[in-house]
């Protein structure tokens, strides 16, 4: 019987669509998404999650009378309070029956929140249309013995504030601003001729902040004393001091703790920070992205900026510079495809996809994060979308086999040009700066859009196919440059430049290449052609055989590892193709979303989402939703989780199949709550089986294992653990050298070895020897299991280590900790004895900075 498979570890989410918030002592900052993430101020470190909510967490605020407890909302429709220091659950409150909670405000004993009805509830039954419920702003008494929910404004809002007295409710919607008296319920309204965007109020209550669409801030300090009108045009109060520097909207404004100043920012990446008694300005310039929320620490020493590529920065208030960015996984996109996929880079276990704005990242799945980011495209340098900004992405990605060479491919448009240019990059991997540098370029290497890009998995060659009817082979040529003089008289000798060209152009019937695969050998090249499958000679471009049973075309392809078998992807169906019997061996009939390959095993996984709208009542309801936040309408729209009448997520989750190659039943159907985007097998360090990784629409990455243990809330060692981890970041790097070279100092034994000078250079022996006695058992099974994997790239090197000390029977009994492992920057060599002798050293450096930081802790 197959073991069931199960989420293991989820990492990532949207932690910058929501402001965050500090601890009342300033040592911690609090984000969210799908769950709740806390992080040290000091050191930057991930401390623990906190789960609980059933949906996405859209905002947390921190309750000023205790600093180890804060305040969250969801769409769930709950607001909970924890105790985020023990990482528990104090109390939950559900503030209305099928309502989504959007925004909260602490005040007093009282929180205000604004909540809008779930879009699918008001269309059960029969069908009929009903006259929908409108969002409202409601009163929670959370802290009474009683709790009880007021609602105070029924109708939509962007953006709200309550004064310190709790005496007036202030929020905005488009174009109106409301002014509401709670003692005597009575509301003024303030129109303006263009949208209102952000709205603050200073902590006196005396300054009330208002943003606008075309980046004007207006202070207006006398708002009180406004008389209540039906509609009061914003021109004819002269009271207002109008302030402009933004040239976008005005995303966000924020007041100091004290007052003194306050912070704007908007699509310019620039935080500007306003003196309030003379309203000069200071700048933040290049953030790296649109400033989408502003939080100040309670001690005013640090700001968190919140970026639109999914990152947080913590800066210092008093010097404006960096001190931590906060971030699992770059921005990757609004949409529910990701269009790289996820891309498994040779000899490691990242994964490479879109990031932000023509660029591309490596998620390390040990480490949980992003490690590093390529930029293909360069930022344009005019944000404004309206004034012809040219939209460029990443749409596919490959690696050669040895991982020296990345291919890219490129597409940029501008908003209001029908033309699009596309550029096929190949990068090359400089080992002393370990980056991959542009080598050469190719413009419009195809007449239509490029459906697929992959590698030879033995040798330098790439294959494009294309939706102009070709496919073209790309191979690496040497030439040797000329002699050169410089200008300065220096001599530049002749040596060899290596760069990529195409060796093959080939075509079958004019159908449209629409993608293409090679077998595991690199002796067969398949490409799909329309609804052909057509089989190819690599090396001579010759025709080898065709294969013609689909009804569709043709969207995927990939060999199956160990097994004479082919899988084609279509839209609608699966098929399983047996090559030695050229004949279709099984088919399966589901909506395919993403798929993938286990390099490692005979099987493959599809996954299909369920987002498509099915009548006209849901694509009003998504309309409601849109229009409910306007600050980010599309959030809303990703976050619906449409349920029918049993309340179960049917048509805005996902599930993921399994399949074994021969067999047309799946091996395992794993249920999600949010639709997958893309989804890959990642090779273990630890086992023969591969870990499945996938990516939901709200940038979550998800590891699911087969036969592992469901994952656990944070426990009382993890939070020891994690603040032991705080500690140790906060020491200085002399201490972790002194531990290090106090393991060094313990006895050793003698290991067997050709040659031990890199084990001894590395102080590897030490190590080992003292692994027997420091209660560090985790790290004894990752010690193995790096060193196996240094050994089998060392395999023919001149530089052989066998390692004695360490049992390998321990990796089937104990648990590794692959999170403690520092980050790996291995540079890639080639494929020659040299080359595997770097690599394996490199593995040994890699454990030996492993050692430092667990022996230290």
């Amino acid at each position: 019987m197959a073991s069931a498979w199960r989420e293991t570890k989820v990492v990532g989410g949207n932690v910058a669509d929501h402001p965050v918030a500090f601890s009342a002592d300033s040592k911690y900052v609090v984000c969210c998404s799908s769950g709740i993430s806390v992080y040290s101020c000091e050191t930057g470190q991930f401390m623990w999650s906190l789960q609980g909510h059933q949906d996405v967490v859209t905002g947390v605020i921190a309750d000023q009378a205790n600093p180890s407890q804060v305040f969250s909302c969801s769409l769930d429709g709950t607001i909970r309070l924890w105790d985020f220091m023990k990482a528990i659950e104090l109390k939950a409150l559900v503030v209305k029956k099928n309502f989504m909670v959007h925004k909260i405000v602490s005040q007093g004993q009282d929180i205000f929140a604004f909540c809008s009805p779930h879009p699918t509830f008001e269309h059960k039954g029969t069908g009929v249309a009903k006259k929908l419920r409108l969002p409202r702003l409601v009163r929670v008494s959370f802290n009474a013995e009683t709790p009880t929910v007021t609602t105070l404004h029924k109708g939509y809002a962007d953006d709200f504030c309550v004064t310190p007295e709790g005496d007036y409710l202030i929020w905005i919607n488009l174009r109106d601003l409301c002014l509401r008296n709670l003692t005597t319920k009575e509301v003024s309204h303030v129109y303006s001729s263009t949208q209102w965007t952000a709205l603050a109020l200073d902590p006196s209550g005396e300054c009330l902040l208002l943003g606008d669409k075309r980046g004007q801030i207006g202070c207006w300090y006398d708002w009180k004393s406004h008389k209540k009108q039906p509609k009061c045009p914003v021109r004819k109060i002269l009271s207002i001091q109008w302030l402009h520097w933004h040239w976008t909207r005005v995303r966000c404004l924020t007041f100091h703790p004290d007052g003194s100043c306050f912070l704007s920012g908007g699509s310019e990446a620039t935080l500007v920070i306003w003196q309030m008694n003379s309203y000069s300005k200071s700048f933040c310039p290049r953030l790296g992205g649109t400033i989408l929320g502003i939080a100040v620490s309670p001690d005013c020493s640090r700001y968190a900026v919140c970026l639109g590529d999914n990152s947080v920065k913590l800066l210092r208030s008093y010097s404006y510079e960096t001190e931590h960015t906060l971030f699992t996984v770059k921005r990757v996109s609004r949409c529910a495809r990701l269009f790289t996929g996820l891309v498994l880079e040779p000899n490691t276990s990242r994964l490479v996809f879109n990031a932000h704005h023509g660029r591309v990242q490596w998620f390390d799945t040990l480490l949980g994060r992003t490690v590093s980011e390529l930029e293909v495209t360069p930022p344009a340098a005019n944000p404004l979308p309206e004034l012809g900004t040219p939209k460029t992405r990443v749409d596919l990605v490959c690696f050669t086999y040895d991982a020296q060479w990345l291919a890219t491919i490129e597409y940029c448009a501008a908003w209001n040009v029908t033309e699009v240019e596309i550029a096929l990059n190949f990068w090359s991997y400089d080992i002393p700066t370990r980056k991959f540098v542009l080598n050469s370029r190719v413009d419009n290497p195809h007449k239509s859009r490029i459906n697929a890009l992959v590698a030879h998995p033995s040798k330098h060659t790439v294959v494009t196919a294309s939706a102009d009817t070709r496919f073209k082979v790309w191979n690496v040529v040497e030439h040797v440059s000329p002699r050169d003089i410089l200008p300065d008289a220096r001599v530049v000798e002749p040596h060899k430049i290596l760069s990529w060209c195409c060796a093959t152009t080939c075509f079958y019937k004019d159908l449209p290449a629409t993608a293409a695969a090679f077998s595991g050998d690199g002796s067969v090249l398949a490409v799909a052609c329309a609804e052909i499958v057509t089989l190819w000679d690599p090396s001579n471009a010759t025709l080898l055989l065709t294969l013609s049973h689909h009804k569709e075309d043709i969207i995927g392809l990939c060999f199956v590892t160990g097994a004479p078998y082919m899988v084609v992807f279509t839209k609608n169906t699966v098929l399983v193709w047996n090559l030695l019997t050229k004949t279709v061996w099984w088919s399966y009939h589901v909506r395919i979303a993403a798929f993938a390959c286990d390099p490692q095993a005979p099987r493959f996984a599809v996954a299909t989402s369920y987002q498509q709208l099915q009548s006209a009542r849901d694509i009003a309801a998504v309309s409601l939703s849109q229009s409910l936040y306007n600050r980010d309408q599309t959030r809303a729209y990703a976050a619906l989780d449409v349920r029918d009448a049993h309340g179960v997520g049917t048509e805005f989750g996902g599930s993921i199949l399994v399949f074994d190659a021969a067999s047309q039943r799946p091996v395992t159907v794993l249920r999600l709550q949010h639709s997958p985007a893309a989804l890959a097998f990642v090779p273990s360090l630890t086992s023969a089986t591969s870990r499945l990784v996938y990516v939901n629409v709200w940038n979550e990455v998800v590891t699911v294992e087969e036969g592992a243990a469901t994952s656990t809330p944070t426990s009382e060692e993890d939070r020891e653990r994690a603040l032991a981890a705080e500690a140790t970041g906060r020491a200085s790097t002399r201490v972790l050298d002194r531990a290090f070279v106090e393991v060094r100092s313990r006895p050793t034994q003698a290991l067997p070895g050709a040659h031990l000078a890199t084990a001894n250079r590395l102080g590897l022996e030490e190590l080992l020897a003292g692994m027997s006695t420091h209660a560090v058992p985790s790290a004894r099974s990752l010690a193995v299991t790096v060193l196996g994997r240094a050994l089998q790239r060392a395999a023919d090197a001149p530089v052989a280590v066998t390692v004695a000390a360490a049992a390998p029977e321990e990796l089937a009994t104990e648990d590794t900790t692959h999170d403690d492992v520092e980050h790996r920057d291995t540079a890639m060599v080639g494929d020659d004895a040299g080359g595997r002798a770097e690599l394996a050293a490199r593995d040994l450096a890699e454990l030996t900075g492993f050692f430092r930081k667990a022996f230290a802790c």
